[in-house]
């Protein structure tokens, strides 16, 4: 994420583990505070779950920031570190039943670097100055709504989980002239798939 380190969030039993390089061979675990182990665990553990929804990091330009899914608590977790992943500190958490799918930075109204989280079934916007989520746009709620979610040619897109039966559909938003435009862009629209 930045030019000098990369970083790993993945899952071991019920834990999510961190871990940054400086060469891609050795990888060190944060120094002072590291992010809580142990919030996927309880009755609702899905291993399968925690490779979707469990973890997803991005950069702001200033920050490192990590959304955790904590299962027990029904919550999303965004922490961040200012000194390359070393020191973690939580930001803001909100109420969620599925955790993230998709993390990037990208535009806000005003011009400034937020972050932008989208969970299964929503997208937020996570305000690291302010330490704020906002709730933004409804998602369908299917499994994997947001994933791999990009910033492209100055547009946020938005995959569209329509389910099995359907093709997958996308939502591109470009802020402009201090507004979120939002429009459907999927296979379902543009290539008329049904």
């Amino acid at each position: 994420i930045l030019a000098d380190k990369l970083y790993c969030i993945f899952s071991s039993d019920q834990h999510h583990l961190l871990r940054y390089s400086a060469d891609g061979a050795t990888w060190t675990a944060p120094a002072t505070t590291a992010p809580p182990t142990g919030l996927l665990g309880g009755a609702d553990a899905d291993a399968n779950l925690d490779i979707i929804d469990g973890a997803r990091l991005a950069y702001d330009g200033t920050n490192v920031v990590l959304a955790l899914r904590d299962i027990d608590a029904g919550e999303v977790e965004v922490w961040k570190s200012t000194n390359s992943g070393d020191t973690w500190t939580v930001v803001v958490t909100f109420a969620s039943d599925t955790g993230p799918t998709g993390m990037v930075a990208y535009l806000d109204t005003d011009d400034t670097t937020v972050i932008y989280l989208a969970t299964r079934d929503a997208l937020w916007l996570v305000d690291i100055g302010t330490a704020t989520a906002e709730r933004i746009l409804p998602l369908n709620g299917n499994t994997y709504s947001g994933m791999r979610m990009v910033v492209h040619n100055g547009s946020l897109y938005i995959p569209i989980d329509n389910g099995n039966d359907s093709p997958f559909g996308m939502k591109k938003m470009t802020v402009v002239g201090g507004n979120r435009v939002y429009e459907d862009v999927g296979l379902d629209i543009t290539q008329g798939i049904p």
